[in-house]
């Protein structure tokens, strides 16, 4: 139901007059906005306030009616649900009114397009949507050609006010008429009922590049471009019987103008009938619109450009398969994707305004601190690390990142953008990988250390010396751990060596001790091509670990710090236990005699740093 007419008996809006609002004198057309939140006025006109047209904003309906009144419009952007009064109503009791009955109305909603409510709208008057958020360039962008169809509406108008004022003068005198005619700055071409042009006047010859008496008689025609013609005929045939309804004058049609020279440009017709003397002229206001068709094409490929990045934004961003996520320079996140709320296990609201720190493990949060640190004192490229975040619930998440700077035109950091994949699965699919491995050659190293050692303890005892040397030493942690299961596996090449020489309880021959030495290099062979750390550590020490420290050892005679430190170490831990146990060739020697054999080797066999190492471990235990 509409509501009564608000603006009975009430004086002028006090905010417009309506010279300004109509753009007389010089001024841009006004602009009224009609919304019934403060704050929702102050942000559209800051938006408009870069196209520089009078802005107008009223609270509601019944304030919209009061400013018409006032003045007049070349647009109005209206919300749709305000209290009282809603936008449907105030826009039909606008379009009642003569003064707005043709200015254009754009509904601003925050509801989704619905047919119904998009039904209601258009019966109510409006000619466009927009819908919340809005995006600056989409307002001012509809507010641009709303009104420019204002400003070219009013033109023609003015133009057809004085061919009717030609009309008029025609019926009083010929010479008057004459010249309205040829002072009207638009091109005005007069045709006969069988299409034949009888008048053009100064403006359209200017256009044209006629003289009057060479298009007298010619057809209409001959000035529009042959390509455009049928288009021209059939859309003019529609803006007639349009134009006949009584509802004012039919919209002008663009089509494309042919010169006396042959080129062509973009022109604007307005058509009209006029009776002179009992025949039918049909009147052209014509003019040049090459300039607006040319900026019109440029708008178009803008706008096929921002759809075409708009989508790409989506492609890339919002639907990739990996999480996406964009901070400030403060790491505060701005946004993110759905691939990373769903592997994090929180919403975009949780991610809103937090710091991407914040989600990563403790452990890892030095290595990516570091990272986004290279990125914002000017590191090209992206920083590729691997870390860990924590998610929702509880559980860590192996991901592998890749972090980029965002710059602005001054090469200064802007954004950062992070993209996220979820490594979980594949790193644990390789650590069972590498265990099934290690477990594998694990037993076969105590296979083959059951040559000579019947409990199979010796590669145990070994990798916990070799620890204890290599912690007294200072070596990482994480090293350690490598470490402890890789130095069991140094004698793993022993598989390939005969029983009955392994087992000999006599002397070896030197044939016999050259086969020994080759368990080195199989070993090596055997633990080879791994693309784990742990097994290529492993393989380094098989066959490191009988080198000397004075070049005199085997398979290759490396000498000094050219031997791996793990080959050093696993020497010195190896032949202790070799001691201090029974083998099928010998009697286990006491401890002291051991480290006293160990010691007369330093800097001989052994690394005096090594030897340190191990008479400190000794010591301590």
């Amino acid at each position: 139901m509409l509501h009564e007419d608000p603006t009975a008996g009430r004086a002028e809006h006090p905010l417009l007059q309506p010279a300004d609002a109509q753009g007389e004198n010089g001024a841009l057309p006004a602009v009224l906005v009609v919304d019934d939140d403060a704050g929702n006025r102050l942000a559209l006109c800051a938006m408009l306030d870069r196209l520089g047209h009078p802005v107008v904003d009223v609270d509601s309906g019944r304030e919209a009616l009061r400013a018409i009144e006032a003045g007049q419009f070349a647009v109005i952007l209206m919300a749709v649900h305000m209290p009282a009064m809603s936008g449907y109503e105030a826009a039909k009791l606008i379009r009642a009114r003569s003064r707005s009955a043709a200015t254009p109305i754009i509904f601003m909603t925050a509801y989704g397009r619905d047919e119904i409510e998009t039904s209601t709208a258009y019966a109510s008057g409006a000619v466009d949507f927009i819908f919340a958020p809005i995006a600056a360039d989409v307002l001012r962008a509809k507010v641009t050609e709303c009104v420019d169809l204002f400003t070219r509406a009013h033109a023609h108008k003015r133009s057809l006010d004085s061919v009717t004022a030609l009309n008029a003068s025609l019926r009083d005198s010929e010479v008057r008429a004459e010249a309205v005619l040829q002072n009207v700055a638009d091109g005005i071409v007069t045709v006969d009922e069988q299409g034949l042009i009888e008048a053009m006047n100064r403006a359209a010859q200017g256009l044209f590049g006629y003289q009057r008496a060479e298009v007298a008689g010619q057809p209409l025609q001959s000035v529009i471009a042959h390509d455009h013609w049928d288009d021209f005929i059939e859309a003019a045939a529609v803006n007639r019987a349009l134009g006949s309804t009584g509802d004012g004058p039919a919209e002008p049609l663009e089509t494309v103008g042919r010169r006396k020279d042959g080129s062509q440009f973009a022109i604007e017709i307005g058509i009209s009938e006029m009776q002179i003397g009992g025949r039918t002229f049909t009147v052209g206001v014509i003019r040049d619109i090459t300039e607006r068709a040319e900026r019109a094409e440029r708008e178009r490929r803008r706008g096929q450009a921002l759809r075409r990045e708009a989508q790409l934004d989506r492609i890339v961003f919002e639907e990739a398969p990996i999480g996406s996520v964009i901070t400030g320079r403060d790491g505060r996140i701005e946004r993110v994707n759905l691939a990373i709320c769903m592997m994090l296990g929180h919403t975009p609201e949780v991610f809103s305004g937090a710091h991407l720190l914040e989600f990563t493990h403790p452990e890892d949060l030095q290595d990516s601190a570091a990272a986004v640190a290279a990125v914002m004192d000017g590191a090209l490229g992206a920083q590729h690390f691997e870390t860990r975040y924590l998610h929702a619930g509880g559980q860590v998440i192996e991901a592998r990142v890749a972090l980029t700077a965002i710059r602005d035109d001054a090469d200064e950091v802007k954004q950062l953008f992070t993209q996220v994949e979820d490594v979980t699965a594949e790193h644990r699919a390789s650590r069972e990988l590498e265990q099934a491995q290690f477990e594998m050659l694990a037993r076969l190293a105590a296979a083959a250390e059951l040559h000579n050692d019947d409990t199979g303890q010796h590669t145990l005892r070994v990798a916990e010396l070799s620890v204890a040397i290599a912690r007294t030493i200072g070596l990482p942690e994480a090293q350690l751990e490598l470490l402890r299961l890789a130095a069991p596996l140094h004698d793993v090449g022993k598989i390939a060596v005969s029983d009955s020489v392994l087992r000999k309880r006599g002397k070896l021959t030197d044939e016999e001790f050259e086969q020994v030495k080759t368990h080195t290099t199989a070993g090596a062979q055997m633990l080879a091509g791994s693309p784990f750390e742990l097994l290529a550590l492993a393989e380094q020490t098989a066959l490191t670990h009988h080198e000397h420290w004075d070049g005199s050892g085997y398979p290759t005679g490396l000498a000094g710090e050219a031997i791996p430190i793990t080959g050093r170490i696993v020497a010195v831990a190896d032949v202790f236990d070799a001691l201090t146990h029974h083998r099928p060739y010998k009697a286990a020697w006491s401890t002291a005699d051991a480290v006293t054999e160990i010691t007369s080797q330093s800097g001989r066999h052994f690394d005096p740093l090594v030897v340190e190492a191990f008479l400190t471990a000794q010591r301590a235990h």
